[in-house]
């Protein structure tokens, strides 16, 4: 019976039983970590390749099964552009800026639909003006664009829109 407890208590045994519960402490450990990663720490980091890769399908995986107005969406987005750039995977990096776009899309709208009056746009200039009209097709904003701006700018602005309207 001696016999049999020291094998099993052997040192080897022992340590290898001591090894295998570290290992799953570091497992369970680094699951339940969550970092913001920039793209000098994902240099900086000594992960290989396939660590990043599954950062990545991670991120895709979250932002799959998320609304766009979500609070953690943009960081998740540039989390996802800086990995898609370290991985140099152009389809997903093209992927995370079409989502950026559609992101900052939404609120911009959202912006607009909510607010009475625009004059928290009167610090940008003619072409940025323009360029949100453009981005949002909102008649209001148009409106306004066109009430705000003198002679020179709302003749460029019905040859813009006279442009857009033939095509």
């Amino acid at each position: 019976m001696k016999e049999n407890l020291k094998k099993i208590f052997s040192a080897y045994n022992l340590l290898f039983a001591v090894v295998l519960g570290l290992i799953f402490l570091v497992i369970i450990i680094n699951k339940n970590a969550n970092t913001s990663l920039s793209s000098r720490q994902i240099n900086d980091f000594p992960w290989n390749k396939r660590s990043v890769y599954i950062k990545q399908l991670e991120l895709l995986s979250k932002l799959k099964h998320i609304s766009l107005n979500d609070e953690n969406v943009l960081t998740y987005i540039n989390q996802l552009i800086l990995i898609s750039k370290n991985l140099e995977d152009n389809k997903t990096l093209e992927y995370a800026h079409d989502l950026k776009i559609k992101y900052l899309l939404s609120h911009i709208k959202q912006l607009l639909e909510d607010s009475k009056n625009y004059e928290y746009i009167d610090d940008l200039s003619f072409n940025e003006k323009v360029s949100l009209y453009l981005l949002t097709k909102d008649e209001r904003l148009m409106n306004y664009i066109i009430e705000k701006s003198n002679e020179f700018e709302k003749i460029k602005f019905s040859k813009i829109l006279e442009v857009l309207t033939e095509h």
